[in-house]
């Protein structure tokens, strides 16, 4: 897996589950204002369980912002706030990403 620019400043806290850069969600609040500060949109939000080395997606966490303008960074970020504390990993989609 070939990491993003933003990504490689957050490699020491992430998880990689099959090819998903997977963040507890204080580390993904932190990456989303990371990507509002460099102009980098989020296209949406997965949430997922860990469990050794398989992942399952949650959908109740997960929220896609396909469509809008990319300039939903506030939303991203209450949105993780809200999950703070709870045992969920996140996939930030972020528009940097060239896959």
């Amino acid at each position: 897996m070939q990491l993003t620019k933003l990504e490689e400043q957050f490699k020491t806290i992430a998880v990689i589950r099959g090819g998903v850069f997977l963040l507890r969600p204080k580390d993904a609040i932190r990456f989303v204002e990371a990507c509002r500060d460099a102009g980098v949109g989020i296209g949406g939000l997965e949430g997922f369980k860990v469990e050794g080395d398989r992942i399952q997606p949650l959908q109740e966490h997960s929220v896609d912002y396909c469509g809008s303008d990319r300039k939903n960074h506030e939303a991203s970020l209450t949105f993780l706030s809200s999950r703070e504390g709870k045992d969920i990993w996140f996939e930030v989609v972020a528009d940097d990403r060239k896959e």
